[in-house]
C-alpha cells in the first residue's frame, strides 16, 4: 500500500570538499554545522534503506506470486473455445481503442 504521506522535497547537499576544507578547524559553530548536515544525510541515507527493503520484500513476494501463476498457466490446456473468446476479446479492444 502506498503511503499517503508527503516526504520533503529533496535537497542536494551542497557543502563541496572546497567548502568543508575552507572552514577553520577552530570555528565551534561551523564544525557544529557540518555535523549537522552529516546527521541529517545519514539519518535520510537510513530511512531511504529503510523503505529500500521494504519494497524488495513486496517485489520477492510478487516475483513468488507471478512464478506461481506462470507455472499454472503453462500447464494448462486450451481448447479452441478459449481460443476463439481471446481472440474476440482482443478484437473488441482494439476496436473500442480506436474510438
Amino acid at each position: 500500500m502506498r503511503s499517503t504521506a508527503r516526504r520533503p522535497a529533496f535537497k542536494p547537499w551542497t557543502r563541496s570538499a572546497e567548502e568543508v576544507a575552507a572552514f577553520d578547524p577552530a570555528d565551534e559553530t561551523a564544525r557544529k554545522a557540518l555535523e549537522d548536515e552529516a546527521t541529517k544525510r545519514d539519518e535520510a541515507a537510513d530511512a531511504y534503506n529503510a523503505r529500500l527493503a521494504a519494497l524488495r520484500e513486496q517485489v520477492a513476494r510478487f516475483d513468488t506470486g507471478r512464478q506461481a501463476w506462470v507455472e499454472r498457466c503453462t500447464k494448462k490446456n486450451f481448447d479452441e473455445m478459449d481460443e476463439a473468446a481471446i481472440k474476440k476479446e482482443r478484437a473488441q479492444a482494439a476496436r473500442a481503442s480506436k474510438k
